[in-house]
């Protein structure tokens, strides 16, 4: 859509069912391979060549990651980033309905959190490929899930009781702008600004998922912003 929309050439390098925290600070395959396909430890096998992890990845682990992650990663690992003048970067509400960390507060870029891995891999972007414009779309509205299976707001629910900081998915969204900003990236709002608790039953077909107009209203999000 986004190709259709700008007349762009458009590399799509999207892992299903990936998160953007990290729960390790190394590739495991023995514990969990998926952890491959986070932002961090993707952003470093285009900007360092680490590559030799996913090789066990994709030998040991075929039946635990997508069925199409291999074919991804050949695509992630074809461009030539040199020639790239834009990187758009968009995680859903995974982290948020599976209670990963949001934020630490006293490391910015702890790749174990959803803000940290975000500014970590920004941080390897930038420094290797300091000409490449950076857009980070935030999630757009998803529902909560309670302990009764139902669907309820989002802005009201925490899957982490926190004293300190309230793990809504509105402060997901919203603090990846604040804790990229001194980065220099253009930061879309689509949590507010796209897919709202208002119009989320329009674009919705389950508590997160979009409906194909919900991605064409995404897709002409970025296209604004691009």
């Amino acid at each position: 859509m986004i190709a259709e929309l700008s007349g762009a050439t458009v590399y799509n390098c999207a892992f299903e069912g990936s998160y953007l925290s990290s729960t390790s600070n190394y590739i495991n395959t023995k514990t969990y391979p998926m952890d491959a396909f986070n932002l961090y430890w993707l952003t470093t096998a285009f900007t360092i060549n680490n590559l030799e992890p996913y090789e066990a990845v994709f030998e040991e682990c075929a039946d635990q990651i997508p069925a199409d992650a291999e074919e991804t990663f050949e695509t992630l690992c074809s461009i030539d980033f040199n020639t790239v003048d834009v990187i758009g970067i968009m995680y859903d509400a995974n982290d948020y309905l599976a209670a990963r960390p949001m934020i630490n507060i006293e490391k910015p870029d702890d790749i174990y959190t959803f803000t940290g891995n975000l500014v970590a891999s920004i941080d390897m972007i930038q420094d290797k490929y300091p000409h490449i414009r950076i857009i980070v779309m935030s999630p757009t509205y998803a529902y909560a899930i309670n302990e009764e299976g139902e669907y309820v707001s989002s802005d009201l629910y925490c899957y982490i009781k926190d004293p300190e900081v309230s793990h809504k998915l509105s402060n997901y969204a919203l603090l990846l702008e604040r804790e990229t900003a001194p980065q220099g990236i253009s930061f879309v709002d689509n949590i507010y600004g796209t897919i709202n608790e208002t119009n989320a039953d329009q674009y919705l077909l389950d508590n997160i998922s979009l409906n194909v107009d919900g991605r064409k209203k995404l897709a002409e999000r970025f296209v604004y912003a691009l």
